[in-house]
């Protein structure tokens, strides 16, 4: 007899009382399904609203986010009184489409669209019955947006204008060069473990003078299903949720056999490498780790960041100060690198591309 298929379920998340809450990893576990059906059932019992986020305008197209809801039972969670989602010009709508496909006119507002693109043009506009946020697919394989988390910051300030709301953040792919993590000091989020709920209290100031606490939850799903559709190396990140990695080069030879001639650390918000120039008989290689120290406790450090740092050894940019650097940039240039593994390959050469 097969087992029985499980499917992911936000109760624990919710139960944290976190404002923020990111589910992670592990794709077709129904992590949007759960959320969509849950801010859809609170839509229809009462006025409450829910907005959707997406990074860009495009994504929000009315054929797209009627899709984005078409696997939902509707007739169920309206009690047959509605049979589909609509959308019309950024909002959301409980509606009717008969067999023609036209429109009835009877209709429930239970949502708005939001681009990040765009979040200046909604300073002006009011949400004050929306309660629930959701951004899909926060995390990016390929790029984002200058000042990203700003911009989402901004934008839920604008909506929630001195309330709490709940802001659901879900992504299938996990890349460890997420800026959410680094902006939102999420520092436990790139060590924790598959299953595993971890959380964090940000206290701050309110316009009264009042200390507030602020709890981001952050949930590493575990595998709850099989993916008949993926397999290799696709499967580890996509089906299983484990970190995005590509295949990268390592040492040809033993560690213990390259003399260390230099070396200087590499960081990028939450990201942070230990960059070594390496010596074997006459040929040079840079070799990549990482690195779990804080930089502030190693004196006449070499540093390449994006933190402000007034010392002489500190730069934003692959800028060479010695000699030795510029064998070690140059070597850069010809691909001459080497990795301590995967993921570090993986995460170092995006990074790269900011320097």
């Amino acid at each position: 007899m097969k087992n029985k298929k499980v499917y992911y379920n936000w109760d624990n998340l919710i139960a944290t009382g976190a404002t923020y809450l990111m589910a992670l990893g592990a794709r077709n576990i129904g992590k949007s399904y759960d959320i969509k059906i849950k801010v859809l059932r609170n839509a229809y019992k009462s006025d409450n609203k829910f907005g959707l986020v997406r990074r860009w305008k495009e994504d929000l197209k009315q054929d797209l986010v009627q899709q984005y809801f078409a696997d939902m039972p509707i007739k169920d969670i309206t009690h047959e009184e509605y049979n589909y989602i609509r959308c019309w010009q950024g909002k959301i709508y409980f509606g009717n489409l008969n067999d023609d496909g036209v429109w009835d006119r009877k209709k429930k507002l239970i949502g708005y669209c939001f681009a990040l693109t765009s979040e200046q043009h909604f300073k002006s506009t009011m949400y004050p019955d929306l309660t629930d946020l959701i951004f899909e697919e926060f995390i990016s394989n390929t790029f984002y947006l200058p000042d990203e988390p700003k911009k989402l910051t901004s934008l839920i300030s604008t909506i929630a204008r001195g309330r709490k709301i709940k802001v659901f953040l879900v992504a299938n792919t996990i890349s460890r060069m997420c800026p959410y993590f680094g902006y939102w000091s999420l520092d436990k989020t790139l060590q924790q473990k598959q299953g595993t709920i971890d959380t964090y209290d940000f206290t701050f100031t309110n316009d009264y003078d009042e200390q507030e606490i602020i709890k981001v939850a952050v949930e590493m799903c575990g595998i709850m299903s099989t993916n008949k559709m993926f397999f290799g190396k696709s499967q580890n990140m996509t089906v299983n949720g484990k970190w995005q990695s590509d295949e990268h080069p390592t040492l040809q030879y033993d560690r213990r056999e390259y003399t260390e001639v230099y070396e200087m650390f590499v960081f990028k918000e939450s990201l942070k490498f230990r960059c070594i120039l390496l010596k074997k008989d006459t040929c040079f290689i840079w070799f990549v780790e990482p690195f779990t120290g804080k930089f502030k406790n190693i004196p006449n450090t070499r540093i390449i960041g994006d933190i402000y740092n007034e010392s002489m050894l500190a730069t934003t940019k692959l800028t060479p100060l010695s000699d030795k650097e510029g064998i070690a940039f140059t070597l850069v240039g010809l691909g001459k690198i080497a990795y301590s593994d995967n993921l570090t390959g993986t995460e170092f050469t995006k990074l790269l591309e900011s320097l």
